[in-house]
């Protein structure tokens, strides 16, 4: 085992290190006996068994190119079976293609690797032996770029402040910058969610709207709307109206909001109400134009709950036939 390599990553995220023999040849061909006392050459022969479209992200990731993964490359998709290889998938040859690149000494790609892999790794309960991974080359080769979104993915399961002191990430324009605050702020406003503090997750969550408003990210306006909702029907209805006061525009597209109009006296004089919660969840659908964007369960849930505020906003609203005569 080379110097500064922890053993038995492939163990940590639940792989065997044995290959059935038919795979061997498979995966090596001629110079199976070279490859397996070469981690370079091995992990060139693991990473031609991924498909174009995660080969592609691995690429861009080492170019730094985003600090984040698109939202169309889903951990449900990475999940799926390998052509090349059927008997595993792509997560489980993206884990080998990380192992080799550990013990060869190529952090870059390594780096690469984990950044294409972080979401699977964080669906699929993963993140600990990932992180492991990070902090092992944070140690050993501290001039290795770590993708924001990995940096952050650490705050997410430490529950840490979301500090990038230890990002050396080169954004290519102001866009990329906004968006990494944004998610900084987004998991300040999600700790105090998870500390129960919810009065005080508000703030963080409507300037992370904001923030994410202004990159048009309509995955992370998603995510902090549904940390809003869980929040605010928590409050008072004291609270819930001052805080209302605070923040006219952004507490009106949940559920609460929703609660608070029905159960106003005056009912029909709250139209605007009912207008904005429309408008916020028109907006949070148009990230779902086709099937394709419904691949991940946050999307997916997403897609169903503003369907849902959308029906039951009609049903109690008093102007229900002017919404559809609109074409809503």
């Amino acid at each position: 085992m080379e110097a500064g390599h922890k053993a038995g990553y492939l163990e940590e995220f639940g792989v065997t290190s044995v290959l059935s023999a038919d795979m061997m040849p498979r995966i090596w061909g001629g110079d199976q006996e070279s490859a397996e006392d070469r981690p370079d050459l091995a992990l060139q022969k693991w990473l031609q068994q991924l498909p174009d479209v995660i080969m592609s992200q691995i690429n861009l990731a080492l170019q730094q190119e985003s600090p984040f993964m698109p939202p169309d490359v889903t951990p449900e998709m990475m999940a799926e079976s390998n052509s090349s290889v059927p008997s595993m998938n792509h997560i489980e040859i993206l884990y080998r293609c990380l192992d080799l690149a550990m013990r060869a000494k190529d952090y870059k790609i390594a780096a690469a690797i984990i950044y294409v892999v972080d979401r699977a790794c964080y669906r699929f309960g993963r993140s600990g032996a990932l992180l492991n991974v990070v902090d092992e080359i944070m140690q050993v080769s501290p001039e290795t770029p770590i993708a924001p979104q990995v940096v952050l993915r650490k705050a997410r399961v430490l529950k840490d402040t979301g500090d990038l002191h230890e990002c050396k990430w080169e954004y290519k324009d102001n866009i990329q910058y906004e968006n990494t605050k944004a998610v900084c702020v987004q998991i300040k406003g999600q700790i105090l969610h998870n500390l129960g503090l919810w009065k005080e997750a508000i703030t963080p969550l409507v300037d992370s709207v904001d923030s994410f408003k202004l990159v048009r990210d309509n995955k992370g306006i998603s995510s902090s709307l549904g940390l809003l909702s869980r929040c605010l029907r928590k409050l008072s209805y004291d609270d819930f109206i001052n805080l209302r006061i605070m923040y006219p525009v952004h507490l009106v597209a949940d559920e609460s909001l929703l609660m608070y109009a029905v159960v106003q006296q005056a009912v029909s004089k709250e139209h605007h109400y009912f207008d904005t919660i429309l408008d916020e969840m028109k907006k949070s659908l148009a990230g779902h134009q086709t099937v394709r964007h419904l691949h991940s369960i946050e999307s997916f849930f997403e897609f169903v709950r503003a369907v849902f505020m959308i029906s039951l906003t009609l049903a109690f609203s008093p102007s229900t036939k002017m919404y559809i005569l609109q074409g809503f």
